[in-house]
């Protein structure tokens, strides 16, 4: 199996797993820390510290991804669940059958406050009596949540199971992403699948990926991607865009205002090469580990695993060995786009049948 699309769905789960892990290391320090405590500019994936905040994987080896890739591991099992697209109930099962109360008491805990939040929302509900009126929808979980970036570092798969029709994987987006998060974060969420769908097209380019993405968004996402993608345009190497958007476009928290637009800056400076795309990520700063994540999601599934060096892949594979395997559940989302095919398919033979009675 080594079709187009096998290349580019293992492209985005490794971009994303990866960039997660090259980020992780280095989030909870600025560029001084950075530089004392890892020699400066991250090249390569390196070994976590032995100090940082309660949520900060002390002493963890290299290749370890944070909660942005067990998150999206636990979308795409919904996805191979499925054999296909995913609604939020779907999801929020998911979730809740992924995680226990446990999970997020345990010491040295990955998963954030966020995720905790959502756990215990969905299990509330759960319990709630069916015959309780009002009982509420997957989809209104995310309502009200903080301002984060949960949703946009999960999305990726989303857009690989809606390969190559944007509007779409920016609208199952905006459906699954709701049991997480509402308003602004949402829609930049939906962003990103719908870069990943457009990137698994065999002739993207760029300037297509970026072009599909800004055609699906509008307000304030639209107008901050936007800017980035310009201001990433109109400098002359990744290091000046990074200078000039911590000047310019920093918000007050590292949220998905400001970390989704990052990554497409990212993705304009680097022409989408993966590699390029997740380094500068992962020294982004900030809430560098999802910039690195976002921007190798996109960046893979055009170039493919290919240009992902084996070594890093080697050493995810090492670091994680609680979470499923990329391999696996690349294989399960292969299997589910082969199964929305056999849709399409069925329904195209359906819509011929009617359109061409007489």
């Amino acid at each position: 199996m080594n079709n187009i699309a096998w290349q580019r769905i293992m492209g985005s789960l490794w971009g994303g797993a990866i960039g997660d892990a090259l980020g992780g290391p280095a989030e909870p320090f600025g560029p001084e820390l950075v530089l004392q405590k890892f020699g400066g500019r991250i090249t390569t994936l390196v070994d976590y510290v032995d100090e940082g905040p309660d949520w900060y994987p002390v002493g963890c080896p290299k290749g370890t991804y944070t909660d942005d890739t067990i998150l999206r591991n636990v979308l795409c099992q919904a996805i191979v669940r499925q054999r296909g697209r995913v609604d939020a109930r779907q999801f929020a099962a998911e979730y809740l059958g992924a995680f226990s109360p446990e999970h997020f008491t345990r010491p040295g805990i990955q998963l954030w406050l966020g995720e905790a939040v959502v756990y215990y929302k969905l299990l509330a509900c759960e319990r709630i009596d069916s015959s309780i009126l009002f009982k509420p929808h997957a989809r209104e979980i995310g309502q009200d949540n903080l301002p984060a970036c949960d949703a946009a570092m999960m999305i990726g798969p989303v857009g690989l199971i809606n390969a190559g029709d944007p509007h779409q994987a920016y609208l199952d987006a905006l459906e699954v992403g709701s049991v997480i998060q509402s308003g602004a974060s949402l829609a930049a969420a939906a962003a990103v699948a719908a870069a990943v769908a457009e990137a698994m097209r065999v002739r993207a380019t760029p300037n297509s990926i970026l072009d599909a993405t800004l055609r699906e968004l509008e307000g304030e996402v639209s107008e901050r991607v936007e800017k980035a993608i310009w201001l990433a345009s109109t400098c002359g190497s990744p290091e000046e865009f990074k200078r000039r958007f911590h000047e310019k476009m920093l918000t007050k928290i590292a949220d998905a205002l400001e970390v989704v637009p990052a990554a497409f800056g990212i993705l304009r400076v680097t022409d989408c090469a993966v590699v390029p795309a997740m380094l500068q990520g992962a020294n982004f700063g900030r809430d560098c580990d999802t910039i690195a994540t976002i921007a190798g999601s996109i960046a893979g599934a055009y170039e493919g695993a290919d240009a992902i060096p084996e070594e890093w892949k080697d050493a995810v594979r090492a670091a994680n060995p609680d979470q499923p395997s990329i391999e696996q559940l690349g294989a399960g989302l292969h299997d589910a786009l082969i199964a929305e095919e056999e849709r399409c398919a069925a329904r195209l033979g359906f819509l011929q049948s009617i359109l061409g009675a007489k």
